[in-house]
């Protein structure tokens, strides 16, 4: 089991996985993922980049769970943040 944690700003866009027993074991990162201040697609866009880099090599399928935490969204970006 893996779990990936988010963190999108106004200067950059993080991605973190981890294990269970809390071992980081990839780590991605994008430009800024504030979809209030970049767009909703171009936020989207970096969250997606960052995570095909924090999970690159590993078997993405074990991914069980997520968070995010993004700057500058509101109701309307959740669904959009659902299908990265």
């Amino acid at each position: 089991m893996l779990f990936a944690g988010v963190d999108a700003g106004g200067t950059s866009t993080r991605v973190a996985v981890h294990t269970a027993s809390g071992a980081r074991v990839g780590y991605g990162t994008a430009r800024r993922g504030n979809p209030a201040a970049q767009g909703p697609a171009a936020a989207a866009e970096a969250i997606a980049s960052a995570l095909r880099r924090a999970i690159d090599g590993l078997p993405a399928a074990t991914v069980t769970a997520s968070v995010a935490g993004v700057a500058g969204a509101d109701d309307t970006f959740a669904p959009v943040l659902c299908r990265i």
